[in-house]
């Protein structure tokens, strides 16, 4: 019976898989850019936080975040909602999970989901490389100031002009552009 059921299937008409060899060439990678690198005050516990007790309280903010003012979400948000008081250098989740800075984007995802998904799938935000190998994609921060982020209104371009040297894909009659 499973030589029977062999044939049927080699027999059903259908082609066989295709050859390794028409695989694309690698698979796309997604490596996001470090964000640490590009932060002024990092480390944030040895430049200034290891030296002072933790201290959750709103309050005026002084020395290197004075004139800072938190606009972002609710009134009832503070620093520790995102930070981790107790380890400066890390972020915090509503878990209360540990994340790099260079993991913001997971911060930014618990409260904007859509947009981390769109994010994720390479629809929003800033991605370079090509549609195979490598794609380089940077984190909500590289684009949104998190303390006080405003839309970013882009213009859309008008389309290319069509390439003389490529003909128009044929399609099927009766069927308009």
């Amino acid at each position: 019976m499973h030589a029977a059921l062999g044939l049927l299937v080699l027999g059903c008409g259908h082609e066989a898989s295709p050859a390794a060899s028409d695989a694309p060439a690698s698979p796309l990678e997604v490596v996001l850019v470090p964000r640490i690198p590009h932060l002024a005050a990092y480390p944030c516990g040895a430049q200034c936080h290891d030296a002072r007790e933790p201290d959750a309280a709103p309050r005026d903010l002084a020395m290197f975040h004075s004139g800072r003012e938190l606009e972002h979400g609710p009134a009832v948000r503070w620093c520790d909602d995102c930070h981790s008081i107790e380890e400066p250098d890390r972020l915090r989740l509503r878990s209360g999970e540990l994340v790099s800075f260079d993991d913001s984007d997971r911060v930014c995802g618990q409260c904007h989901g859509e947009k981390h998904r769109d994010w994720r799938d390479g629809i929003h935000g800033l991605s370079t490389g090509g549609w195979r190998g490598t794609v380089r994609r940077r984190t909500c921060t590289a684009c949104h100031e998190p303390h006080a982020p405003e839309p970013i209104w882009l213009e859309a371009l008008p389309p290319p002009e069509p390439d003389p040297r490529v003909s128009e894909p044929s399609r099927p009659e009766g069927r308009e552009r």
